[in-house]
């Protein structure tokens, strides 16, 4: 938020992966008035969201693990210490959050005002029933032919895990930009 208030932006669309998901939540259910749409990527709201063994997993990550991955490239390419010792560091930083969090209730997703799009990959280290969840929550899950497309989405990248889950750029960049360029669904009135 303090850095929308520098740049003077009021209001904008956001788009979270993973850690960042979970700060882009947290803006849309804080700020909700900064908040014109909302992305969420692979991250859960609650931690039974997350399929076992991920926080063991994350504790034990080393920079050999994810050497070769978008994760270990992008940080070489924007981190102005782009070594091995920083990298560890920040893995290290990454295994510590969340720690003791319970997340957010269903109240508090159900009351996003943003339009909100919930992705997921098939394979993702998020339980595909609990982005189900989400989605209903945020008023999806309904028979759209009847009752409008609703304001918030999901959508499932097939053979898609975690670490991989925006490598496959022209997928996401397709239904990513399909939202944000939608206009504000309508509900069909009766006929």
């Amino acid at each position: 938020m303090g850095l929308l208030e520098h740049l003077g932006v009021h209001n904008v669309d956001v788009f979270g992966f993973s850690v960042g998901g979970a700060v882009a939540l947290d803006l849309a259910i804080r700020h909700p008035e900064l908040v014109r749409k909302l992305i969420v990527s692979s991250v859960s709201f609650r931690p039974e969201g997350d399929r076992g063994g991920n926080a063991e997993a994350v504790a034990e990550m080393t920079v050999d693990m994810i050497a070769r991955t978008p994760m270990e490239e992008r940080y070489l390419a924007v981190s102005p210490h782009p070594d091995r010792e920083h990298l560890q560091g920040l893995l290290d930083k990454l295994a510590r959050y969340g720690e003791g969090e319970t997340g957010w209730s269903d109240d508090e997703i159900r009351g996003i005002a943003a339009p909100t799009l919930f992705t997921v990959g098939d394979c993702d280290m998020v339980k595909l029933d609990h982005a189900v969840k989400f989605l209903q929550l945020r008023g999806g899950d309904v028979n759209g032919d009847f009752e409008g497309v609703p304001a918030s989405q999901l959508a499932v990248f097939p053979g898609t895990t975690h670490f991989f889950g925006l490598a496959r750029t022209e997928l996401v960049r397709d239904v990513v930009i399909t939202f944000l360029d939608a206009p504000e669904p309508t509900v069909w009135a009766d006929v």
